[in-house]
């Protein structure tokens, strides 16, 4: 039986959530992606709420002192294996399908917002530096693509529309950006292991939920000055309760996200991929 409080929240989200409600995670969990993949405008303009990280960030010092095994720099892949779920819900939430990454993304775009020149499965150039960039792309793509994209290496915002433009002759094709996002998103994996205490506890399911919201969201946890939203609550309290192995409380985390973009008629595949999410925690919960 759903939980009362679950339920009225689902109910004051309106048809995107009503459409998800069932007995079953799985069921629901296959509803949302459906709803992603035959959504191509709601995907397209949640792409702006993208909150990007650079990987090669320093862990902040309160981190190290917790954790003085974490390397120093989280551009390496983690040896876990990303569960069939959990990636098929990054696909579709970051370009939807098969179909409409051949019309829309199969050229750089700029998602707008603080994102650089985006390309293949949510790549964000503007967040690597050139180096990075080839390590990421050699042996995915040929060198003269590689030599035009990494023109666009650290342009983020209003400059990085016109970098997008120039860059309209470069194609990447879904062999190739599947192929890549398959060794990138390891990156993210490795972050989240980091990020999050006792992922070792739990399943590959669960654990790819919290890998999608650091793959949209990063990991930071401390909000921006005067924010009245604090916008990483959320994150700092799902953190809590790993630490705490509170498992089965982490699920409501997830969804309680969606009062940052509530509202916002641009948000509605960003509000459908934080109830995946939370839905995919509970398969992992549940055994699967």
């Amino acid at each position: 039986m759903m939980d009362r409080r679950l339920f009225i929240t689902l109910l004051m989200q309106g048809p995107i959530t009503l459409k998800a409600f069932s007995q079953s995670p799985s069921e629901d969990f296959t509803r949302l992606l459906s709803e992603l993949e035959s959504d191509a405008e709601a995907v397209l303009k949640a792409k702006r709420f993208n909150e990007l990280i650079n990987l090669s960030f320093v862990p902040p010092p309160e981190t190290l002192a917790q954790r003085p095994d974490l390397p120093r720099t989280f551009r390496r892949p983690s040896r876990r294996i990303i569960s069939p779920q959990t990636r098929q819900l990054l696909i579709s939430a970051e370009v939807s399908s098969r179909s409409l990454y051949e019309r829309r993304f199969r050229t750089p775009i700029w998602p707008k917002g603080q994102s650089g020149v985006t390309i293949a499965i949510g790549y964000d150039i503007g967040y690597v530096t050139k180096s990075q960039f080839r390590t990421d792309w050699t042996g995915y793509i040929d060198n003269d693509r590689i030599n035009a994209l990494e023109s666009a290496c650290e342009i983020k915002a209003n400059n990085a529309q016109s970098a997008a433009d120039n860059l309209q002759h470069v194609e990447i094709k879904w062999e190739e950006a599947v192929r890549q996002f398959d060794y990138f998103v390891k990156l993210y994996m490795n972050l989240v292991e980091a990020t999050f205490p006792n992922c070792n506890q739990i399943s590959d399911n669960s654990f790819g939920a919290l890998t999608s919201i650091v793959y949209n969201r990063g990991n930071g946890m401390n909000s921006r000055q005067n924010d009245p939203l604090d916008r990483r609550r959320e994150m700092r309290e799902i953190r809590t309760l790993m630490s705490q192995e509170r498992f089965r409380e982490v699920p409501d985390r997830i969804r309680s996200m969606k009062r940052i973009w509530q509202g916002d008629p641009d948000a509605r595949g960003l509000l459908i991929r934080r109830e995946a999410e939370a839905k995919l925690f509970e398969i992992g919960l549940n055994g699967s």
